[in-house]
């Protein structure tokens, strides 16, 4: 070998390596922006997960009004067809004086 051609071989293998060191930083650069990427997306899911699960309280809350205004509703309407069968009774009672008087 010669002498000039050992310097070109140390160049062109120093080219490579930066060529190299550029890429592992380029990739490095991107995988930091895909981790922040990531890690906003997290957070966002994280607070939504937080809503749905204040929403979810919230609507357990409600049906257990529900539900306890479904049983008043309930109470009234016995105590309704009670009132309704007592009044078809008295019906009956005085439809059946008035035909018996005839």
């Amino acid at each position: 070998m010669t002498e000039s051609m050992v310097p070109s071989n140390n160049s062109d293998r120093l080219d490579r390596i930066e060529r190299i060191v550029e890429s592992i930083a380029t990739g490095q650069t991107q995988t930091n922006h895909t981790v922040n990427q990531l890690s906003q997306i997290q957070l966002r899911m994280m607070e939504e997960l937080g809503e749905h699960r204040r929403n979810m309280l919230e609507m357990r809350v409600d049906m257990r009004e529900m539900r306890a205004d479904m049983q008043e509703m309930r109470v009234d309407i016995l105590e309704m067809q009670s009132e309704v069968k007592g009044l078809q009774t008295e019906n009956r009672r005085i439809l059946d004086r008035l035909f018996n008087e005839n």
